[in-house]
């Protein structure tokens, strides 16, 4: 006999659906087809309702399955689309199409030979809202008993003659459960992880000729625990206090203004026979200097940057504001490059100074192109680098730094395996700083854009990653940890660039937790390091248009240049602009990973030329040394299905003799009268001391 209870079950069934799905769409289904009563109450689910609700739910399957690229079909869509379950008489014939909803009702849980769909393993992998990952039953993101849950009442409240008690848990195979096995929901990114063999491998390493960093011993003085190393980050909360999406046209017009002045400023000290900036759109014969942004022809139909898009844009003091195309002449040179480079990147919202003439009064045309300084390197007293690196805090042993960027779990799940991995290998080596960088919960998971959860983010973080810091803190006595968050979290309410650090409360009470905003820059000992969670390599990388040019000046560069290299000039770009992220405006297609707030544009730049760059991207991991500075991309520690890598920093001690010598000689001059002037600072010179280890999870 057919019933409400056994179509809502065949439903289940055929659809592969979870009942408080089912009860979402019958809501939908009488909020949008059937009509209230006249006393107001809301429509009774009835048989008759039972087969629209089917015949609604069937169309949206064809539906999807016509759509490409919209999803694999649930189980059973096919059944009920275009082969109908036979009864024993045979009456009811094959059909296609949308049936007429009475077929399923012919299906009786009941019945012993009733034929149960095959569990799909990719259901899971492809849809984990529908199917979700089953856990233990300690994890947040496991199944519910079946037998008393959110899911069951849900059903219950569609129909009250259906016990929850007849849907039960996962019977044996053959039977007629709503539910698959779990051994079809287990995904296979969790298997691939623990089944790999080159864990903790090497894939590339700078300065392998200095020694890799030793496995201290456990500390057991007060002053060991208290940590090693001096630590110390500039970043005001106040400054990042701000809201955002409250731009105006005329702040973004000022700071891109301030910005075109500066680096003119920058320009005119590097080249002091450089002539004040003219504007380029004004007619001459004879040659002229000038400084502009570069930005693509909005008549152009191409996005990207080549030879007939480019324009150049003034700023209100050299040129009113103006735009005009620019052209470069067949024998271009390029003045501020390190020496055998040859080209110059240029992409949109880059700064450079230009020496040409407009002969029509229609495009500049390009002479030599000049490319703005990079900042100036940081130094120290030497008595502060010997108290530091040679005192009894350090006993003239090199400090050890692991650096990681987000993801930090498997897409399969929320079980944070490889950060796992990467805490047990933090407890073995013990370093003593440790740096992550988000995201830690991205918006982009698939867990997430499913809405597959059962925990607010707050609570998964604190579940899943504080409870790992706090085994850190708790083991690796002495350590520090550094969290900087991605545009993409959402364990923090700012989502834009630059960004603020993580709310206290949502992390560790600790004080040997330090968060700080993106991107941030701090010291670790006499070490200036920069750090940007951003992926501002690979929007660089993809929007720079390179044009060769001869060198007008040969200009040696120190400590490496990467000569050749279309990645150190990416890095270069960075340096010679003086920003986190030059790009203006952000790519389309990039808009959601950087959010960029321009008015606070401030917070982005580099004053001081930083020692080492950290910049987690999707291109490929390196450690390299670009113009004396070491840029490292760590990777990802979680490569979607697999584990990814992460970088460890050995920064060996600078000789102890040589600072000693110069602290005799800053306290000579001080005593003289001198002061300690430049005698007593002593350059870092980090790139021949630092070895740079990429290192697979």
């Amino acid at each position: 006999m057919l019933s409400k209870q056994n179509a809502c079950l065949s439903i289940l069934r055929l659809y592969a659906l979870p009942p408080d799905e089912l009860f979402f769409k019958w809501e939908a289904f009488v909020l949008n087809h059937l009509k209230p009563s006249k006393s107001g109450a809301n429509p009774v689910f009835t048989l008759e309702n039972a087969k629209e609700l089917h015949k609604e739910i069937q169309r949206e399957a064809l539906a999807k399955r016509s759509i490409p690229g919209a999803g694999r079909t649930p189980i059973g869509t096919h059944q009920a689309g275009s082969m109908a379950h036979k009864p024993a008489n045979g009456s009811v014939k094959r059909q296609s199409g949308i049936s007429s909803g009475l077929e399923f009702l012919d299906f009786n849980p009941a019945t012993p030979s009733a034929k149960k769909p095959r569990p799909s393993s990719s259901l899971s992998a492809s849809n984990p809202a529908r199917q979700p990952k089953q856990e233990p039953a300690s994890s947040p993101f496991s199944l519910p008993p079946t037998n008393a849950t959110p899911r069951l009442e849900a059903l219950a409240r569609l129909n009250p003659s259906i016990k929850t008690e007849q849907i039960g848990t996962p019977e044996k195979e053959g039977s007629n459960s709503v539910f698959s096995s779990p051994s079809a929901l287990t995904p296979a990114g969790s298997n691939q992880f623990h089944s790999r063999t080159n864990a903790l491998s090497t894939t590339d390493t700078l300065n392998a000729h200095l020694e890799p960093a030793p496995i201290p011993a456990i500390p057991l003085s007060a002053t060991s625990v208290k940590g090693r190393i001096t630590f110390s980050a500039g970043a005001d909360p106040k400054d990042y206090a701000y809201r955002y999406m409250f731009e105006k046209v005329s702040e973004r017009s000022e700071v891109l203004d301030s910005r075109i002045n500066d680096l003119a400023t920058h320009l005119l000290s590097a080249f002091p026979s450089l002539p004040e900036p003219a504007d380029p759109s004004v007619p001459t014969s004879t040659q002229i200097f000038t400084v502009g942004q570069i930005t693509i022809d909005p008549e152009q139909t191409t996005s990207k940057l080549n030879d007939h898009s480019l324009v150049l844009q003034t700023s209100r003091i050299v040129g009113a504001g103006g735009r005009i195309p620019i052209r470069f002449t067949e024998g271009c040179k390029v003045r501020g490059g390190p020496e055998g480079v040859g080209s110059v990147g240029l992409f949109s919202g880059g700064v450079w100074g230009f020496m040409g003439r407009n002969g029509s009064g229609r495009e500049f045309w390009v002479d030599e192109v000049l490319i703005p300084p990079p900042p100036p390197f940081s130094s120290t007293p030497a008595s502060e680098i010997l108290e530091m690196q040679h005192g009894p805090k350090m006993g003239s042993q090199p400090v050890s730094v692991f650096a990681a960027s987000g993801p930090f779990t498997l897409d399969a799940d929320l079980e944070y395996e490889p950060l796992e991995a990467l805490v047990e290998e933090v407890k073995r080596c013990r370093p003593d700083c440790i740096i992550l960088m988000g995201p830690f919960l991205s918006s982009a998971h698939p867990f997430v854009k499913s809405g597959n959860l059962t925990l607010s983010p707050t609570e998964i973080f604190q579940s899943k990653i504080s409870s790992r810091l706090k085994d850190i803190l708790d083991t690796v006595v002495g350590s520090q940890i550094v969290l900087v968050p991605g545009v993409r979290d959402l364990i923090t309410d700012q989502v834009c660039f630059p960004q603020g650090m993580l709310d206290r409360d949502v992390v560790l009470p600790s004080k040997r937790v330090r968060l700080l905003p993106n991107p941030c820059l701090i010291n670790i000992n006499e070490v200036f390091i920069g750090i940007s969670s951003v992926d501002t390599l690979f929007h660089l990388r993809k929007e720079t248009f390179f044009k060769q040019a001869k060198e007008a000046i040969s200009t040696e560069t120190s400590g490496g240049g990467g000569i050749g290299d279309l990645m150190a000039g990416v890095c270069r770009s960075l340096l010679h602009q003086r920003s986190f992220y030059p790009l203006y405006p952000v790519p389309i297609e990039a808009s959601a990973d950087v959010n960029l707030d321009l008015t606070h544009y401030d917070l982005l730049k580099m004053e001081t030329c930083p020692d080492v760059l950290l910049l987690p991207s999707n291109l490929g991991k390196f450690a390299k040394i670009v113009d004396s500075v070491i840029v490292v991309n760590p990777g990802r520690l979680s490569q979607r299905s697999s584990g990814g890598t992460f970088s460890k920093f050995v920064i060996h001690p600078i000789d102890k003799e040589s600072l000693i010598s110069s602290a005799r000689s800053a306290a000579g001059a001080q005593a003289g009268g001198g002061g300690l002037g430049e005698e007593g600072d002593v350059e870092h010179e980090a790139f021949g001391r630092i070895r740079v280890d990429i290192v697979r999870i």
